[in-house]
């Protein structure tokens, strides 16, 4: 019969007194799919975790308790009942139920913390944290051992294991929500509350459904770019040479690189296109994605292996999906000096970092004049940074100019309101709008209804990249700056500016707003 009331509740609590349940017990029971009927052995009677279960069907779900005989159960059910229905399989289903409800809820991540006494699940949703559900430690535990040992496929590790880094995938179409092509798992021992070690696990659902299509400049200005952007980064992408992309984790690497692999692919269907990711997140249309043999290995010789066999595919442009190792980023600018269009990413502060960034793994991989090489003619293309601001909803934004005293102090500081003024001019403060606390229906009470790009773009191929090369960061940046160049918190000004993004908001997400540095 269906549950009454919370039936999220009523699944949690039940797969919770599932899993509390001793392997022998287990075997002992027999739940009906429906759950209108719990036929057990009568061996089991008084045993409490079960008495404890029994009372919560016959509570919530009107579940009739029926006993058997030892013998005639085990006739009746032998290989029937135990993990099938209530024991691995309930945390399963309710391990897919989370992914269902975050793919429902819009979330990106999947945060699964086991605290030792306690563990808390939260969603990500539009870079936000939002708490999902609090389990007990017992709980959390299961949810995070059968992601890897139920639903993940892994490299190079027999199963999951609480003392260990480890990373996984869900793959599955029949576990996955809709749009969600796969899971990327990512697990790491922590110190719980108690003497027991934790683990938290991270869940990234990967859609690579934005339903952006067209041209490079059409896919980059749904995603927030600017004209002048979309213009440059259609000049990179007809050149040669090594671009790269920098940004924290989550803010859309690769799906920006996905929409350039992919108009290239469009524009230019003459040429041959390759990727190296490990493992590939997101199908490409046109392009063979090679998956790095990472298993029982080195994966910064194994990345770097790949890149060269990739080399050897004969391919005009290649995408790499991420420089972390010094041995990759070798093989990269290899990949480049011999005339390939390589695009990458690699995890740095702003888009002049990138080139500290590089040349420290350069260094460290024996590369001699690592800056002259980088950006020798020819070689380093572009430097771009991206990240993704929280835009205000339409619907519910509040106007700066019909807000006054304390209700305008508690949305935007003064100190705040007095940077703005300044930077983007007192005539431009009647567009600005703030986040309204209390959102609205169409916001899900957040205040924010999606997100947007916010990029800085280094054209390399000139004056600035030939600074870059003496190593004269500063004076690269200043001559960038006054050739047009425009920060990512100045892009985030624009935005402000035309009551798109919520001040507050967005020094939060930048790490403050106000530092004349960034802007």
């Amino acid at each position: 019969m269906p549950d009454t009331g919370n039936s999220q509740t009523l699944r949690l609590r039940l797969a919770e007194l599932m899993a509390g349940l001793d392997g022998a017990v287990r075997e002992k029971i027999r739940l009906s799919p429906d759950r209108s009927v719990l036929d057990y052995s009568r061996e089991i009677a008084g045993n409490l975790p079960f008495m404890a279960l029994a009372a919560f069907l016959q509570e919530n779900c009107r579940t009739r308790a029926v006993p058997h005989p030892a013998a005639e159960f085990a006739l009746r059910f032998a290989g029937r009942g135990g993990e099938t229905e209530t024991g691995r399989t309930e945390v399963q289903r309710r391990l897919v139920s989370l992914l269902a409800e975050a793919g429902e809820s819009g979330a990106s991540d999947v945060h699964i913390a086991d605290m030792g006494a306690y563990g808390l699940v939260r969603f990500r949703v539009r870079g936000e944290m939002r708490p999902a559900a609090e389990i007990s430690g017992t709980f959390a535990r299961r949810l995070i051992a059968v992601a890897f040992n139920g639903l993940g496929q892994q490299n190079g590790t027999p199963g999951f294991s609480q003392a260990s880094r480890q990373d996984a995938r869900i793959v599955s179409r029949s576990v996955l929500p809709p749009g969600v092509h796969s899971v990327r798992l990512h697990a790491e021992p922590i110190q719980s509350d108690t003497a027991s070690r934790g683990t938290f696990l991270a869940m990234r659902l990967l859609t690579g459904a934005d339903g952006v299509t067209g041209s490079l400049g059409e896919r980059l200005a749904a995603l927030g770019y600017s004209e002048d952007q979309c213009r440059l980064m259609a000049s990179l992408a007809g050149s040669r040479g090594l671009t790269l992309l920098a940004g924290p984790t989550g803010h859309g690497k690769s799906t920006t690189l996905r929409h350039v692999m992919e108009s290239m692919v469009i524009s230019r269907p003459d040429q041959s296109y390759l990727s190296v990711e490990d493992p590939p997140e997101y199908p490409m249309a046109g392009v063979r994605q090679i998956q790095v043999p990472t298993s029982g290995g080195d994966r910064a010789s194994a990345y770097a292996d790949a890149i060269a066999g990739a080399m050897r595919c004969d391919p005009d442009v290649i995408m790499i999906g991420e420089i972390r190792w010094p041995a990759a980023a070798a093989a990269a600018l290899d990949a480049a000096l011999t005339g390939h269009a390589v695009w990458t990413t690699v995890h740095a502060a702003d888009a002049f970092a990138i080139a500290r960034r590089l040349t420290g793994m350069l260094t460290s991989a024996g590369v001699p004049d690592p800056r002259e090489t980088l950006f020798g003619q020819g070689v380093c293309a572009g430097l771009i940074c991206q990240r993704l601001m929280s835009l205000n909803c339409p619907r519910c934004s509040l106007p700066l100019s019909s807000l006054t005293g304390e209700a305008r102090r508690s949305l935007l500081p003064e100190e705040l309101e007095e940077f703005l003024a300044g930077a983007i001019g007192p005539s431009a403060m009647g567009g600005v709008r703030l986040r309204n606390p209390d959102g609205c229906p169409a916001c899900g009470g957040q205040g924010i209804l999606s997100r947007a790009a916010a990029a800085e773009i280094v054209d390399c191929r000139g004056a600035v990249g030939r600074l870059l090369a003496r190593g004269e960061d500063g004076a690269a940046r200043e001559l960038w700056k006054r050739n047009g160049g425009v920060t990512i918190a100045g892009r985030c000004l624009g935005l402000i500016a035309k009551g798109l993004l919520d001040p507050v908001t967005c020094g939060h997400r930048l790490g403050g707003l106000s530092d004349p540095d960034s802007v």
